[in-house]
C-alpha cells in the first residue's frame, strides 16, 4: 500500500513533536526543595537502602525554620542547606521537638537532622551518623523587661531560678557551671517544654529567667517587648547535623561539601 507525502510528513511531524515533548519532561532541574508536596524530580544520592529525594527533618523554630501563611520557607537552616545541596533534589519534614527528629532518623523515615545540634547533645545520638561542624552558636540570658537587672541579682541574697530546657542539655550544663564555679545566686531550673515553648512562658510572665541559644533569642525579644537579651554566656559550640546510620556515603559527600562552602550563619 503506498503512502502519500502529505500522510508521511504529518507521521513524521507528529514524532518530531513527540520526541520535544519528552527531552521537555525527561530534562533534569537544579535543586528544588519543597516542604511535605510532590516531588517531580528524582536525583539518585545514596542514603542508604534506595534512591530518591533527601527528607530533611528539621525543628520549627524562629529565625532557624520558618513557613508563613503562604507556604514560603526562610530561616538560617534553609539558607545552610541551599547552599550545601546545590543540584540535589529535597523535601522539608517538620518536627515539633529534636526528639521526634532523631526517632524518624532511627526508624529510617528521613535521612537528615538538620537541626543545631550542639556537643553535649550528641551522646544519647552515638548510633547516628553526624557531619563535620558546619557553623556554630552561643547561648544567651533572657529575661522579662520589668524583671531586676541582672547585675542586682547576682549580687541578691536570694537565690534566683533560671530556666533551662528539658532537651538542651548544653544550656544545662552552662548554667550548672555558672553556679558551681562563680554564681551560687543562680538556681538552674529545668523546663519540660522546648526552647520556644518556654520563652512564650516568660512572656506570659510566668518565667522570670531563661538561657537559650542566642539566635533565638535573639528573634524572639525583636518581636516581642515583654522580653530582653540580657547578655550572651558561652562560647562557641560546634554545630552538625545528624544522619541516619547507614548513610555513610551521603555523610561523606556533605562533609566534602561543608570544607568547600562557606556556612557562616
Amino acid at each position: 500500500m503506498k503512502v502519500s507525502r502529505s500522510y508521511m510528513a504529518v507521521i513524521v511531524g507528529l514524532v518530531v513533536i513527540l520526541g520535544v515533548l519528552l527531552v521537555i519532561l525527561l530534562r533534569p532541574g537544579g535543586s528544588r526543595q519543597d516542604t511535605l508536596g510532590p516531588i517531580d524530580q528524582q536525583v539518585q544520592v545514596p542514603t542508604g537502602d534506595s534512591l530518591h529525594p533527601l527528607r530533611i527533618a528539621v525543628v520549627m523554630e524562629p529565625g532557624l525554620f520558618e513557613i508563613d501563611d503562604e507556604g514560603e520557607i526562610s530561616g538560617s537552616l534553609p539558607a545552610v542547606a541551599d547552599r550545601l545541596l546545590t543540584g540535589i533534589s529535597y523535601i522539608w519534614v517538620p518536627v515539633s521537638e529534636k526528639s521526634l527528629g532523631t526517632d524518624l532518623l532511627r526508624e529510617k523515615r528521613v535521612d537528615i537532622l538538620a537541626t543545631q545540634q550542639a556537643s553535649t547533645d550528641l551522646q544519647e545520638s552515638s548510633d547516628l551518623l553526624r557531619t563535620i561542624p558546619i557553623s556554630s552558636s552561643h547561648y544567651a540570658l533572657m529575661s522579662r523587661q520589668d524583671s531586676l537587672s541582672w547585675g542586682d541579682v547576682l549580687s541578691g541574697p536570694s537565690p534566683v531560678e533560671v530556666y533551662y530546657s528539658a532537651e538542651d542539655k548544653e544550656a544545662r550544663l552552662i548554667l550548672q557551671n555558672l553556679h558551681d564555679i562563680s554564681y551560687t545566686a543562680i538556681h538552674p531550673s529545668e523546663s519540660g517544654l522546648p526552647p520556644l515553648e518556654m520563652i512564650l512562658e516568660m512572656v506570659k510572665g510566668r518565667i522570670d529567667f531563661a538561657v537559650v541559644k542566642h539566635n533565638l533569642a535573639k528573634e524572639m525579644a525583636e518581636r516581642f517587648p515583654q522580653i530582653r537579651v540580657n547578655t550572651d554566656i558561652s562560647l562557641e559550640a560546634p554545630q552538625v547535623w545528624l544522619l541516619r546510620s547507614d548513610a555513610e556515603s551521603l555523610r561523606d559527600t556533605l562533609n566534602q561539601r561543608i570544607s568547600k562552602t562557606d556556612t557562616t550563619e
